[in-house]
């Protein structure tokens, strides 16, 4: 299993502020390319495509240089070259600090209307996570990979927070803000006319609408489930449930009551 390092990605000119997951090695640049996990912003033309790249050795976290104009670590200039790393690093590109951060995210699992689970995605600050129309998104761009296929689910879930995505037709997005989740509906008019969603079975009508760990978002036959690392869950397979419960199965669902072990089903242990 490939090592995840998140970083916290600073750019001083505009203020903005994310947290990307990157698998090692993490490549840096203004290059569209999903294999720049840190994407900066390619109006910078000191920035270089493929600026440089963080790796992990024997010895810690290596940086590589590749740029014409170099990056600072530690106050120094590194271009085309090595340097090693301090555990809690940080990297200087133009007006962006990159550094090494601790989180805990948010799991964000999405199944269809059969309860297969469809995408696993963590919600980190910053841009967050999109959920959007397959068959509109598709439209907008034929040459893109779809997550999901169009038979299994009618929406899928975008990470806004990686390279791609950004000004894909969205349906909402959840966004994390002081550890705290947040659903949000009012992003444009691209929203398809007749499309549902729901929390935990109630309509839902804010265009911002807090969340906790357990809530379900219900987009037509797709579901959005907020979850948080390390805990273990079942979902109840009664048709008028769809939240999670906690371990025995001989026990009743505690959030409907119908007893578990009759539920006719139930989708995973997390």
């Amino acid at each position: 299993m490939q090592e995840k390092l998140y970083l916290g990605v600073k750019n001083h000119a505009s203020g903005d502020y994310f947290v990307t997951a990157c698998s090692l090695p993490a490549q840096i640049g203004k290059q569209h390319d999903v294999n720049n996990q840190v994407l900066l912003d390619p109006k910078y033309r000191t920035i270089s495509r493929i600026h440089g790249m963080i790796e992990r050795t024997t010895r810690g976290f290596v940086y590589t240089d590749s740029s014409a104009n170099g990056s600072r670590v530690g106050g120094l200039v590194v271009r085309d070259s090595r340097v090693s790393l301090s555990t809690a690093f940080q990297i200087e590109i133009e007006n962006y600090t990159i550094s090494r951060v601790e989180v805990r995210p948010f799991i964000i699992l999405s199944t269809n209307s059969k309860l297969t689970q469809l995408q696993t995605l963590e919600l980190l600050p910053g841009r967050g996570l999109g959920v959007g129309d397959v068959r509109a998104l598709n439209k907008k761009n034929p040459h893109r990979v779809s997550a999901v296929d169009a038979k299994e689910a009618a929406h899928e879930l975008l990470d806004l927070n990686r390279w791609t995505e950004w000004d894909m037709p969205l349906i909402g997005r959840l966004e994390l803000v002081e550890q705290q989740p947040i659903w949000v509906s009012d992003l444009d008019a691209s929203q398809p006319s007749g499309a549902s969603v729901r929390r935990n079975k109630g309509p839902l009508t804010q265009a911002r609408t807090p969340l906790t760990a357990l809530d379900v978002i219900e987009i037509d036959g797709t579901r959005i489930e907020i979850l948080t690392h390390h805990e273990s869950r079942i979902v109840c397979g009664y048709d008028r449930c769809h939240l999670l419960n906690q371990p025995p199965l001989e026990a009743n669902c505690r959030f409907c009551g119908h007893h578990l072990a009759n539920s006719g089903g139930f989708s995973r242990l997390l």
